[in-house]
């Protein structure tokens, strides 16, 4: 949430930005722009680069300390290695530092490798025409293009490039060192080299290495002030842009605000500064110039209208498939305008759930379930006793789909669910991001919902909520000849695995969680997955719970701070969580794991899974946890 203190500074600083960039010509700004779209670097001149710069201190750090250090060797026989993600800004470092070198009389000559290149002959034409008595720095760029060469097997061109740089940077008996060499790498270049003894003994044996990329924190404020250099570039770009820009700032900012810094967490800065610069060259070409926001209450109102308009539209049929181990049962989930009539309680719609066949994506003849969907707008209804009654009433009969029109402070959805987790149905949160409707309502009506669809992402996050609330109906399904112990261990499987999913959804854009937090998700989800089945969910106590999250640390999704107070997450982390779902092997195995925790006697290990080499490698593994929990409470 932005106060409005921030708000008002924040458009201030727009209009000097704004101001800044208008002595500058229109294809000019339109260059910067194309640039930013393509993740290309801007090949201005160093004296107005400063201008449009996000990164301006990681890059004149970097660039400073390797003029610095090549300054020391009067420009002879050192290598620098650049290392950093696609978007940190390497090619931007590497235009910068050129024009820097070559104002200051150096000789530099910069090379660009693609996948079909010869390697030798690109670099000694650029390099044969310098007399021998001038020293010259060469740049080599998108050293990511011969990663193919070594997935083949095929070192040749690699081969090349070092023996370039060694015939660069080390000379003879007989002459100095022709100059230096700059190696723009990726992380996966350099993890590459670092396999390759013998290439990472002669590429970056003798390297000074300097890294791009940023620390979350870092980032997370280049994002902010990429939106306001983006939202500003586009202002003085076009009149109409303009127009619409300052009539709407105090929509549009806070909105855009959100979702750089969301992806700051996922994405290099390149990539965010891409993604806000299309998002609002979207928004701007498909604004309606009449266009007004109303009152407060008439502003709810449309709001509110609008979200009931996109459901119809984008989310009136969702296939869904719940997993129960190795079982899958599908579903279709078609959305009904008809109030359900519950005792106590009146719903705004209802999704019916049919069987469905996703092969010949047909819809079955019957009716599994009927889910009620709540549209709560603003946060008031949370104070309200008459609204909690309500959603408690419609709980007690069905599970409940509440589609949230607000901001919610952190942890607030968690704390909600884990309320309302014993109700004797599921309750399922999705977080409707009211500045992205408010926005949307400023468009041209045909373009409203596609606008939604795009940058929204609900269809996912619906999917997901929906697969939670149908578990208890799943398994009675699965289970129904079956005994209390066998639906309890299909029940536990179902409860970990919709854990997993609340996690991803929870730390998809954020550096961290508290301990407690996801400890209350895990158990809302066993209390309202086993409470819809009429059984007693397992015990967790605190202590195995850390046993679960060591399970996490261990499979890169995170790591536990010092005070064991929050799960810290990278961006890399955040990543391996967003891959998870694609990797059924991985996932199952950790699913398997938490579920031996949870049903572990203090590491004795006792498990419901058949005894296979993989489970006793996941009973070591607890064992092996219990052990140092143990050790570290002594």
């Amino acid at each position: 949430m932005i106060h409005p203190e921030s708000l008002s500074k924040a458009r201030e600083e727009f209009y000097n930005l704004s101001k800044t960039y208008s002595k500058y010509n229109p294809s000019s700004l339109g260059k910067v722009l194309e640039s930013w779209s393509d993740r290309r670097p801007i090949e201005f001149p160093l004296d107005q680069l400063k201008d449009f710069f996000v990164n301006v201190r990681r890059l004149r750090q970097v660039n400073g300390a390797i003029f610095n250090y090549l300054k020391d060797r009067d420009w002879r026989g050192a290598i620098v290695s650049v290392v950093g993600e696609y978007g940190s800004g390497k090619s931007q470092l590497g235009f910068v530092l050129k024009e820097f070198l070559q104002k200051r009389g150096v000789e530099v000559r910069r090379v660009f490798l693609d996948p079909v290149c010869d390697v030798r002959e690109l670099i000694l034409q650029q390099i044969v025409s310098i007399p021998a008595e001038k020293p010259v720095v060469l740049i080599v760029d998108e050293l990511d293009q011969l990663l193919g060469d070594l997935a083949r097997g095929d070192r040749k061109r690699f081969e090349d490039l070092a023996d370039i740089v060694r015939w660069l940077t080390e000379g003879s008996s007989d002459r100095p060192p022709r100059g230096s060499a700059i190696l723009m790498m990726s992380k996966r270049v350099r993890a590459e080299f670092e396999k390759d003894r013998a290439l990472a003994n002669r590429l970056l044996a003798r390297s000074r290495e300097y890294r791009l990329s940023m620390p979350d924190d870092e980032r997370v404020e280049a994002a902010r002030d990429a939106t306001l250099k983006v939202m500003a570039l586009f202002r003085a770009y076009k009149d109409s842009y303009r127009v619409s820009l300052d009539k709407h700032f105090s929509v549009l900012y806070p909105l855009l605000r959100k979702k750089a810094e969301d992806r700051a967490l996922m994405w290099e800065i390149g990539g965010v500064i891409k993604y806000i610069t299309e998002m609002l060259q979207e928004i701007l070409d498909n604004i309606d110039p009449e266009a007004e926001m109303g009152s407060s209450v008439d502003l709810g109102r449309q709001v509110e209208e609008l979200w009931r308009e996109f459901m119809w539209k984008k989310l009136r049929a969702i296939p869904v498939t719940v997993s129960l181990g190795e079982t899958k049962l599908d579903y279709l989930a078609t959305l009904s305008r008809d109030r359900l009539s519950l005792p106590g309680a009146v719903t705004d719609a209802q999704y019916l759930v049919w069987t469905y066949k996703p092969e010949a994506g047909e819809k079955g003849n019957r009716l599994v379930q009927r889910i009620a969907v709540e549209i709560k707008t603003g946060r008031s209804w949370q104070r309200s006793q008459r609204d909690r009654d309500q959603l408690l009433n419609m709980l007690r009969n069905v599970p409940v789909l509440l589609f949230s029109i607000a901001e919610w402070y952190p942890d607030e959805r968690t704390a909600l669910e884990a309320e309302f987790s014993k109700a004797g149905h599921a309750l399922g949160i999705i977080e409707v991001d009211p500045f992205l409707l408010k926005l949307s309502l400023l468009l041209r009506g045909e373009w409203r919902s596609e606008f939604l669809d795009k940058y929204g992402a609900f269809e996912r996050d619906l999917r997901e909520v929906l697969a939670f609330l149908l578990t208890p109906q799943a398994v009675q399904e699965v289970v129904a000849e079956g005994g209390e112990e066998e639906k309890s261990r299909v029940l536990l499987r179902a409860s970990v695995s919709s854990f997993l999913e609340a996690l991803r959804r929870e730390v998809k854009d954020k550096s961290s969680k508290r301990v407690s937090t996801l400890y209350k998700i895990l158990i809302s989800r066993l209390d309202a997955v086993y409470s819809s089945s009429g059984l007693t969910p397992p015990q967790v106590p605190v202590g195995r719970f850390m046993a679960v999250l060591r399970i996490l640390e261990r499979e890169g999704l995170g790591s536990l701070s010092k005070t064991g107070k929050s799960l810290l997450l990278s961006k890399e982390q955040r990543k391996s969580w967003e891959e998870l779902s694609e990797s059924s092997d991985r996932r199952r195995f950790i699913e398997e794991t938490i579920c031996d925790v949870i049903l572990s006697s203090g590491g004795t290990g006792k498990s419901f899974l058949i005894e296979t080499p993989q489970s006793r490698e996941r009973l070591e593994m607890i064992r092996e946890y219990f052990c140092l929990l143990r050790l570290a409470n002594a």
